[in-house]
């Protein structure tokens, strides 16, 4: 999130041959993020080993005094997808005679020939970035207030040898796909860390046997979601209508401020199963401006370009309303008089996709929409199309309102704090309440078994 990163002040170690190796989701398009890199501000100058660039490219180079780069590699491929970890490798080794050699990229164990920008550093380069006098970065840019939008997982850094992708990915030999070495064979180096982020007090804690720990500023939030089971979020890429919304805490925050209506959609959808997710009203001030709707919405039916018809979907209302059917043309039907909601409390949203029924939770109690059976909506949520169904939250935000969602979809966290005691869910997923029996978070394992 911003103003978070990590820091360390290297000791002396090899200017001219390094390996970087890190699992990487993008919370943020066309933004800067920083994944490693060593700098100094004055004079200002930064080698910046691994960047997702506000392009959307990887970038690796040698920012130099002057405002020019002394060397500078970037690629063709894009790095746009918030719902998938990447994984990637960079490999530089200055001393290699052949340029190209000198600076190698894998992305999900494929190395990288295409790039936009080719200018390799010279023979023997010193790179700094095991250097004392320039202090090492995961998450900012040289010390400037550069903060990137990502997550990590399984960070490695070798200082003095140039490994590829395959000392810390291999195939998965039933699904055929890349996967992280947990235990990589590799020899650290001097300078090298194992970042796990395993120890939610400690999250710069460095696992390599070096004792290379980073220090933590800002508040760096552990997650269960991995690359090897990816966790639903709300997603920044599959919206309507949204130039009003902020996605913030690896994209499980909406907050906004439009003046229209906007929809936001979970990354993850299913055509089958049985799914729960809870969101916690963290702001709300505006009761009449803002009228949020919380619920389910069909990932088929968006029109991100039609101002009249934003969505299908079937949504609970904070003035006790269910709204089902499709904005733009009427609700079939528009049903009201249910429980109402307000800052502070918890909603448990789960749907039946075998038997069409959507039961809602307010702070672990069943409400009075109670298992609705959705099949004879005029337009429903899922139809004989095969809609694939994912968390929806639509909002009108007026002028002066303030609201803001907190989408736990299993994470354990509702934006940066902790569930208060966690019930009794099952499958690695971590909610307030007690998850509906025979009910499952919406990830990537469930989905493959149930969905």
């Amino acid at each position: 999130m911003a103003s978070t990163y990590l820091t360390r002040t290297p000791s002396s170690g090899s200017t001219t041959t390094v390996t970087y190796s890190c699992w990487y989701k993008r919370n943020k398009i066309a933004h800067l993020d920083d994944l490693f890199s060593a700098g100094d501000t004055t004079p200002y100058e930064n080698c910046r080993i691994c960047q997702v660039d506000s392009s959307n490219i990887i970038r690796i180079g040698f920012y130099a005094t002057g405002g020019t780069f002394s060397f500078q590699v970037d690629t063709n491929r894009l790095i746009r997808d918030t719902s998938a970890w990447y994984h990637i490798v960079v490999a530089i080794d200055t001393t290699q005679a052949t340029a190209s050699d000198r600076v190698k990229l894998w992305v999900n164990g494929v190395q990288e020939t295409s790039f936009a920008t080719a200018n390799y550093p010279a023979q023997n380069f010193n790179l700094k970035i095991n250097n004392p006098s320039y202090p090492q970065y995961i998450g900012n840019l040289g010390g400037r207030s550069l903060f990137a939008e990502q997550s990590l997982a399984h960070v490695h850094y070798i200082d003095g040898t140039a490994y590829d992708a395959s000392y810390f990915g291999e195939t998965d030999s039933t699904t055929g796909i890349w996967k992280p070495k947990t235990a990589p064979s590799v020899t650290y180096g001097t300078n090298g860390f194992f970042l796990k982020f395993e120890n939610s007090g400690s999250m710069g804690t460095d696992s390599s046997g070096n004792g290379n720990n980073f220090t933590v500023s800002g508040n760096l939030t552990q997650t269960v979601d991995s690359p090897s089971n990816v966790f639903c979020t709300m997603s920044p890429i599959i919206k309507t209508n949204s130039s009003g919304t902020v996605y913030t805490n690896g994209n499980t925050s909406i907050s906004g401020s439009s003046g229209s209506w906007q929809a936001s959609y979970g990354s993850i959808g299913a055509t089958k199963g049985k799914w729960y997710y809870e969101a916690k009203v963290t702001t709300f001030t505006d009761l009449n401006g803002s009228t949020p709707r919380i619920g389910w919405g069909a990932l088929d039916n968006i029109n991100a370009n039609d101002s009249g018809v934003y969505y299908y979907g079937i949504n609970w209302e904070d003035n006790g309303a269910l709204k089902g059917g499709q904005s733009g043309s009427g609700y079939s039907p528009d049903l009201t008089g249910y429980t109402t909601y307000a800052q502070g409390d918890i909603l448990g949203c789960a749907i039946d996709l075998d038997n069409d029924t959507i039961t809602y939770y307010k702070n672990g109690t069943v409400t009075t929409i109670n298992a609705l059976d959705y099949s004879s909506y005029t337009t429903n949520v899922r139809s004989s199309q095969g809609f694939f169904v994912a968390p929806q939250f639509v909002f009108y935000d007026g002028t002066g309102s303030d609201i803001k969602i907190d989408f736990n979809f299993g994470n354990g966290y509702f934006g940066t704090t902790p569930v208060a005691s966690a019930g009794s869910n099952g499958n690695g997923a971590i909610f307030e309440y007690d998850v509906p029996t025979g009910y499952y978070a919406l990830n990537t394992k469930n989905i493959n078994t149930y969905g």
